[in-house]
């Protein structure tokens, strides 16, 4: 199966990457919130588009709502009060969708993130090609390591395109460490998997 999944969104054009996890009984689809709009201001809701397009293979795509018919969000994103700030991080509950669109699902990661620090990581995703049109095919990948821990973001030395926004960052094992969200100065930045599970979980 693959090791990610292309999001198009048609109201923004805008590309990036996801990933299915599994917490529990429930199976979770995972992107960084500003991949729907492009926007580093995602937390401006009322400009995101209605649905978001979920890319499997170069022959199978599927739409997915963000929000409910009464535009009440059916995504979860995490919230941080102390400092009045969200992570770039969206959730949406994937379990109904895994019989039409069987895909692949990493486990988490249980070191935690200090831990993580020199460890080989892979990232999977699907940066742009050029025309916009949708992600590139086949999936790409981009190998490095955790350099470091600053805050709550994990850094990496792999290379990050435009596009691979959401994408998973895959141990050795072949578990979930985290999610690409973007990058500086060509040093990765991955929320670690614990935000995703306390996303998850909230």
């Amino acid at each position: 199966m693959q090791p990610g999944i292309g999001v198009f969104s048609h109201e923004r054009f805008q590309i990036g990457s996801g990933f299915l996890f599994r917490l529990g009984l429930k199976t979770w689809f995972a992107t960084a919130a500003h991949v729907p709009t492009g926007d580093p201001e995602f937390w401006r809701f009322q400009d995101w588009p209605t649905s978001i397009t979920l890319v499997f293979d170069d022959q199978r795509a599927g739409r997915i709502d963000l929000f409910d018919a009464g535009r009440r969000n059916l995504f979860k994103i995490p919230y941080h009060p102390n400092n009045q700030s969200f992570s770039d991080v969206l959730l949406l509950d994937y379990s109904e969708f895994l019989a039409s669109y069987p895909t692949k699902i990493y486990d988490l990661s249980s070191t935690q993130p200090t831990d993580l620090v020199g460890h080989q990581a892979t990232l999977f995703g699907f940066p742009e090609d050029g025309s916009r049109k949708r992600p590139y095919w086949p999936p790409h990948s981009a190998k490095g390591k955790i350099t470091g821990l600053v805050g709550d973001k994990l850094l990496g030395s792999m290379s990050v395109r435009l596009g691979h926004s959401g994408g998973p960052v895959v141990d050795e094992k072949g578990q979930a460490m985290g999610m690409a969200i973007g990058s500086d100065d060509d040093i990765a930045a991955i929320v670690p998997w614990t935000i995703l599970r306390m996303t998850a979980l909230s």
